[in-house]
């Protein structure tokens, strides 16, 4: 009976340490994964950013001028 109780025990320390282990690693995938999240965010600020300057520079050109007269047709 004694054996036993200390085979459980062994066992349940076995699984604890594991569950340690899988936690750890689990938190390192989490971390990894916000950093690429914030990442992509941060990325897509700048692609939008870049989007809205080149189309506030179309519309200074000629080229811009051109576009909004063709799009201005469309409302008569």
């Amino acid at each position: 009976m004694n054996i036993d109780n200390k085979n459980e025990e062994r066992k349940e320390a076995d699984l604890q340490s594991e569950l340690k282990k899988t936690n750890k690693m689990l938190d390192a995938i989490n971390s990894n994964i916000h950093h690429q999240t914030t990442r992509i965010d941060n990325l897509m600020l700048v692609v939008r950013d870049l989007a809205i300057i080149l189309f506030v520079l179309i519309l200074l050109t000629n080229w811009g001028s051109e576009i909004l007269t063709f799009l201005g047709s469309f409302s008569d």
